[in-house]
């Protein structure tokens, strides 16, 4: 069990983050500040999680606040386990992992478990490695596979076709368009064939000047 354990304080500066965390959780600046507001008025409401070597599972937004506010000190449930199995299984973080954030992990190396794992290795299968490293810098997730099938299948192509799937999927990601082709879609802005054609000659979307 993950939750077995002892409850202790232990100090900021002995812990050592996780490498494949990623780094936008804790530098938003913002969401940091507000959870370090939180703090302040009401404490430390749940201990983070470390191994016994001071390795932390879960919790770095709160170490983040925490060193916010200037504390040396933070509750710790300090469990026998590896690090990498129970952050990758764990699922009562604070904040769950966006899908830009999951595929930070995977692409640093960390373990993930579920959908987002699954839909990533599909991705990576598509792309390769250096491919999702280039979508995760460009702040993608790894659903913009799910919207590039859905591009292909929408103007009649066949989604078993990889070539046809990368071809739309790199067309969303350099123009940064997800969210346009999602109202294509939805409201039928474009023909199947207009569609594609901007597909295939790498044109930008253009909101309100489509023509069947």
């Amino acid at each position: 069990m993950l939750t077995q354990g002892t409850i202790t304080n232990v100090g900021i500066a002995e812990l050592k983050a996780a490498p494949w965390n990623p780094s936008i959780r804790i530098d938003d600046k913002a969401g940091i500040k507000a959870l370090a507001d939180s703090m302040n008025e009401l404490g430390q409401l749940y201990p983070i999680m470390v191994t016994k070597t001071k390795e932390i599972v879960d919790g770095h937004r709160r170490v983040a606040a925490a060193s916010y506010l200037g504390w040396q000190t933070v509750k710790a449930l300090v469990a026998d386990v590896d690090r990498s199995i129970a952050y990758g299984a764990l699922g009562t973080t604070s904040r769950p992992f966006t899908g830009r954030e999951a595929l930070a992990i995977y692409v640093n190396g960390g373990p993930l478990a579920g959908r987002s794992s699954r839909q990533i290795v599909r991705l990576e299968e598509l792309v390769g490695h250096s491919g999702l490293k280039r979508l995760c810098d460009q702040g993608f997730s790894a659903s913009v596979i799910d919207v590039a099938r859905a591009v292909v299948r929408y103007c009649g192509r066949d989604v078993k076709n990889k070539g046809t799937v990368r071809k739309a999927l790199w067309w969303l990601a350099e123009h940064a368009q997800v969210n346009g082709a999602r109202a294509v879609l939805d409201h039928k802005l474009l023909s199947p064939v207009a569609m594609w054609r901007k597909v295939e000659e790498n044109q930008d979307l253009t909101l309100g000047k489509f023509a069947r």
